[in-house]
């Protein structure tokens, strides 16, 4: 409920208050347009209509929204965990704010993902799955954009809404390389993740909006100063290839060489496999058949289940 707290107590406040109260749900009491806080006492006032704590907020300055933000949170129900499979990696898409984070997020999954050209068009992460040419289950989650200085009240809430970046295991971090500024953009938001503990997840730069770059030189020095960030339009979709392709060698990174010997009566099994690990090799000998596999985090257990299903007997 929305009161005045530079008003003060008013007879429909009372009204309002009685209604929601038999209503019989959860109730945030907020007073607005204290724009002194924290020296402002105007929100005592509203005790008196029995809905628990006044919150104060200035919604002119933005004080008091950290500590709502977090009561609202309070009163959800704690999520359940559905948990990652291992053999899926996460990958969050970070940087500052219009540098194209969800216009890329479209590129890669085929989504249409929310793009606004707004501070905090992302306050909540956006999952999906990386489907459209891509050989590996890849989680992308598109993330609130890191600003400096951020209100230190804001602090606590924002750090709740990056939890898809606490988790991953690997950052896609986007410049606006057309932005006359990019280096501060960069070193932004690599303060912040290090700030946030998160500066030992890899990381693969890229370099957005060069078809907005009217000086080739400057991109040229961005190449010199950081030769391995990877260079993109999602406007003119150039680039989008290149970075799936980093993408890959990441996940493959994660992949643990294996070797498996089957029967000739059991090569049927093969198409089955192919589901999930990367065969490298088929080596058909005369008396069996040699598989050199790379297997995720977790694919001995699905390649056990596989094989036990079919009730063939091989040491995994």
């Amino acid at each position: 409920m929305l009161v005045d707290g530079r008003e003060g107590l008013h007879p429909l406040d009372e009204i309002i208050g009685d209604l929601l109260r038999k209503a019989g749900k959860p109730l945030i009491l907020v007073a607005n347009k204290l724009d002194n806080l924290p020296w402002e006492e105007g929100h005592h006032d509203f005790w008196s209509l029995g809905m628990g704590q006044p919150m104060p907020v200035s919604a002119l300055s933005g004080k008091g929204s950290g500590d709502l933000l977090d009561k609202v949170l309070e009163m959800f129900p704690e999520p359940l965990e559905e948990g990652v499979p291992e053999d899926q990696i996460r990958v969050a898409v970070v940087g500052k704010p219009n540098v194209g984070k969800s216009s890329l997020m479209n590129k890669l999954t085929g989504a249409n993902t929310l793009v606004e050209n707004k501070l905090f068009a992302t306050l909540d992460p956006t999952v999906r799955k990386i489907k459209k040419n891509f050989p590996y289950p890849v989680l992308l989650s598109d993330t609130v954009g890191l600003i400096n200085k951020l209100p230190h009240d804001l602090v606590a809430s924002f750090k709740s809404t990056l939890d898809e970046v606490r988790d991953a295991d690997l950052l896609i971090h986007v410049v606006d390389i057309s932005h006359p500024e990019y280096k501060n953009q960069l070193q932004t938001t690599d303060d912040l993740l290090t700030q946030m503990g998160m500066d030992e997840i890899e990381v693969i730069l890229v370099f957005n909006k060069i078809d907005s770059i009217e000086d080739i030189e400057n991109l040229e020095k961005a190449y010199e100063n950081f030769p391995s960030a990877v260079s993109i339009s999602c406007k003119k979709n150039e680039g989008i290839d290149v970075l799936r392709q980093k993408i890959i060698i990441q996940y493959e990174k994660r992949l643990s060489p294996y070797l498996m010997e089957l029967e000739h009566s059991q090569a049927g099994i093969i198409s089955q496999i192919r589901k999930f690990p990367l065969i490298v090799k088929e080596d058909y000998k005369e008396d069996r058949i040699c598989l050199s596999l790379r297997l995720p985090p977790g694919g001995k257990a699905k390649l056990k289940n596989i094989l036990n299903s079919q009730e063939i007997s091989v040491n995994v």
